[in-house]
């Protein structure tokens, strides 16, 4: 398994995070935001969207960390990252978002808030 991600990356950061509690392993490929990478048709050929993460299992190409993580929770179900039960599922998700999209991270913390600040 490989995923493609950048360590600034809130979406990738998502990923890592549910491949570490699940303790699985997979290769990193670092796809530097910084110098674009993610827009060299290298990387386009392998995600169209040319958006990190991207993950590789057995040819197959995934993207988005929310659908990621969610074929991560149904192909690999131990250990649970959420309840089993529908109701128990339901107030793990009310009133707040999904727990994966309310990481926060260095890159969307200090940096989108100075971009959005000073415009």
């Amino acid at each position: 398994m490989q995923l493609y991600s950048f360590f600034r990356s809130g979406t990738s950061h998502r990923v890592r995070i549910a491949l570490n509690l699940k303790g699985l392993a997979a290769q990193y490929m670092v796809v530097d935001l910084r110098t674009e990478a993610h827009q060299s048709a290298d990387y386009k050929a392998l995600n169209p969207q040319g958006l990190v993460p991207a993950l590789v299992k057995d040819g197959m190409v995934m993207t988005q960390s929310p659908a990621i993580i969610e074929w991560l929770e149904e192909t690999h179900p131990t250990p649970a990252l959420l309840p089993n039960t529908p109701d128990d599922r339901a107030r793990a998700f009310a009133p707040w978002p999904p727990w994966w999209l309310a990481i926060s991270t260095p890159s969307t913390t200090g940096a989108s808030w100075n971009t959005c600040a000073t415009r």
